[in-house]
């Protein structure tokens, strides 16, 4: 039997975004974030201060997302119109049916 995630303490939604690569008007390759998957259930968690001092580029959030998600470094998540750039995802304790995503919040 497939495990299940315990969406009860997953209470927000989130989409997921993943990147594809384009072509600009001077032939240059860049990337493109798309919708790839709508309302997944997540529980995201702010990781220290929110000082200015943190680095731009050390993790910031952690989301969690039901065991079962396909999520990707260097995908997008889309919370309430903010996006978060996917930079680590570790799904280490398979105990508690989460995959964690480390994050930082990026301009779209």
């Amino acid at each position: 039997m497939p495990s299940q995630s315990p969406i009860h303490l997953l209470t927000q939604r989130v989409d997921i975004l993943r990147p594809t690569t384009q072509t600009n008007d001077f032939g240059l390759p860049h990337l493109v974030w798309q919708l790839f998957k709508e309302q997944v259930p997540a529980k995201v968690e702010l990781l220290g201060g929110d000082s200015g001092a943190v680095s731009r580029d050390r993790p910031r959030h952690k989301i969690y997302l039901p065991l079962e998600t396909d999520i990707r470094q260097l995908d997008r998540i889309l919370i309430n119109d903010r996006q978060f750039q996917v930079l680590v995802v570790t799904s280490s304790d398979t105990t508690s049916h989460v995959v964690t995503a480390l994050t930082t919040e990026v301009q779209p």
